[in-house]
């Protein structure tokens, strides 16, 4: 569910809906000390020829690329994944306050030891591999549309 509040796919997205072929790249960050981009630098262009080179592109799609926070050494190679989703829990609430002096709120990610499904772009990027993952526009949830209009047509 990181994709409901990433700029970055939030990008890829406005573009999709321009109808413009969109990829996101996020690199993963360490929770302190300063992000090693060498598995980005290393593995990107490959990524980003096969995908610029793909004849087929649905319309309604993006796909969103992460790195792993290790060095282009440990990479152990690239895999398509499903979107993860985290447990409850793994977002903290913390009051800040703004150079401004107003108050705000940051949304923080806590990780557990092993907190993600199998093949999952989370479960992907934890294993140290790159992540590739197609995300489609529509959030529509289908099968339960069809409840709903049970419901509401009743």
């Amino acid at each position: 569910e990181d994709v409901s509040y990433s700029g970055t796919i939030a990008a890829a997205m406005e573009g999709t809906l321009m109808g413009i072929r969109s990829i996101s790249l996020s690199q993963v960050r360490p929770p302190r000390g300063v992000s090693d981009f060498s598995a980005a630098r290393k593995y990107a262009p490959e990524v980003l020829q096969k995908l610029i080179r793909m004849k087929e592109w649905p319309e309604d799609s993006l796909v969103n690329v992460n790195f792993p926070d290790c060095t282009a050494d440990f990479v152990d190679g690239v895999a398509v994944a499903s979107q993860g989703h985290r447990p409850p829990g793994s977002f903290a609430i913390e009051p800040r306050v703004d150079a401004r002096n107003q108050p705000y709120y940051w949304v923080r990610i806590t990780h557990t030891e092993k907190d993600t499904a199998n093949n999952t772009d989370l479960d992907v990027i934890s294993n140290n591999k790159v992540s590739v993952t197609a995300i489609k526009m529509d959030f529509t949830d289908h099968a339960w549309n069809k409840k709903l209009e049970l419901l509401i047509n009743d």
